[in-house]
């Protein structure tokens, strides 16, 4: 559970609309999970409602027999914040998509596949496959900084030169050439 936290708070706060550099599989996936989880949590909020006020038109004398612009506007309103709910997901679930196609040394505009029929199944292709093992265009591995990253925590402290640099600095070189 605190992985699914750390990753939505990567995604969402920390790279919101950055469509830069690359995202693992494990960040997107994840944070596709967590998107899908919320969205169908609102739309079995709003089915609830729906056969709520069905149930409630079918019943008689009452007030929303009576009136059904009370039960049109109050689904209306339903729908309403679940779009303001899934509005800001948008952004960051484009992002994070682009950021899964540069992982695999494609261009982010290959996003745009996915609106032509068939076709766009060629995109979700790209998103399972793995990362190219060494940096690419858009940036380094994203699997080593997550292992720089998990090292950093628990104290791990990287060196900038390795421990015979200075030594090697020191030696003149040598005039056999």
């Amino acid at each position: 559970m605190e992985e699914l936290k750390n990753i939505f708070k990567k995604v969402f706060l920390e790279n919101y609309a950055n469509f830069k550099g690359r995202a693992s599989r494990r960040e997107y996936w994840l944070f596709t999970i967590i998107y899908n989880m919320i969205a169908m949590v609102l739309m079995l909020v709003v089915l609830f409602f729906f056969f709520l006020f069905l149930i409630a038109f079918t019943v008689k004398n009452n007030d929303m027999a009576q009136s059904p612009f009370i039960g049109i506007f109050a689904m209306l309103g339903l729908y309403l914040a679940m779009f303001l709910v899934l509005v800001p997901f948008f952004l960051p679930a484009l992002a994070v998509t682009v950021r899964r196609l540069h992982d695999t040394g494609r261009c982010g505009w290959y996003i745009l596949l996915s609106f032509i029929p068939i076709v766009g199944l060629v995109v979700y292709y790209f998103l399972i496959l793995q990362s190219d093992e060494e940096s690419n265009e858009y940036g380094e591995n994203p699997h080593i900084q997550e292992c720089k990253d998990y090292l950093s925590q628990v104290g791990y402290v990287f060196e900038s030169k390795p421990k015979d640099f200075e030594a090697m600095d020191q030696t003149e070189p040598s005039s056999d050439c």
